[in-house]
């Protein structure tokens, strides 16, 4: 059973003091809110503890894992075996992750089981979201999923969230402005895909065609040409 708080406090991503008290909450195993740059979503630590939180807010079972969101490439190492992938895969990967695009791969064997699938797979994704990228930096990574119970309709705004929801959040983290309503794209890229050369699970703000495009562009290897100096003889 996940935790249940008397209210849920807002903060801004905007304060640096309320990232730190965002930051420490997070390490205390507790879920909360945040407007991305996708869909209003929930955050966690990726521990055990936090995963099974999660779950039981989510009416969902224990054996599908969540997406988890990364500061940068260099952190994929984490999770994943990154020697193993191709160099035309690690050019995709990384056109990909300019975009909300979450990719799946075949995570390292020594991984938990709840941060994987039971076909040893992981979702990773790097948001394009100043506030989230400054909160990832004092982690390895951070669960995310749709701040709904499985299956629900997905929430744009706060009065939104179903309030047995909000009752199990700590806080809700918010932005200036309009929080986006589209998901991110899921691609799978791990050797258990069923199509070549990646398999497109759910089509979200980026589409097939543009993800086409994205690994027609990395398969091209740029080239400089070199110019031919003239040699000189030299005078005796």
């Amino acid at each position: 059973m996940a935790r249940e708080f008397k209210t849920t406090e807002i903060l801004k991503w905007g304060s640096k003091k309320d990232l730190t008290t965002l930051k420490k909450s997070l390490k205390n195993d507790e879920i909360s809110i945040t407007t991305t740059d996708t869909t209003l979503g929930f955050i966690a630590n990726t521990s055990n503890l936090s995963f099974q939180y999660l779950c039981s807010i989510k009416h969902r079972k224990t054996d599908k894992p969540f997406i988890i969101l990364i500061e940068s490439f260099d952190k994929l190492s984490n999770f994943v075996d990154v020697k193993s992938l191709s160099d035309k895969v690690v050019k995709f990967i990384k056109k990909c992750w300019r975009n909300p695009v979450t990719v799946i791969l075949d995570a390292k064997e020594s991984l938990p089981d709840f941060l994987k699938s039971k076909n040893g797979t992981i979702a990773i994704r790097i948001p394009k979201h100043d506030g989230l990228k400054n909160l990832l930096k004092s982690f390895d990574g951070l669960f995310s999923t749709s701040a709904n119970k499985d299956g629900g309709i997905v929430p744009t705004f706060l009065d939104d969230v179903q309030v047995d929801i909000l009752d199990k959040v700590k806080y809700f983290v918010m932005d200036v402005g309009i929080q986006e309503n589209l998901p991110s794209t899921i691609i799978d890229v791990s050797s258990k895909r069923i199509e070549d050369p990646f398999e497109v699970l759910r089509e979200g703000k980026i589409s097939k065609k543009k993800l086409r495009e994205m690994y027609a562009k990395s398969k091209t290897v740029k080239t400089k040409k070199i110019k031919k100096r003239k040699v000189r003889s030299k005078r005796k």
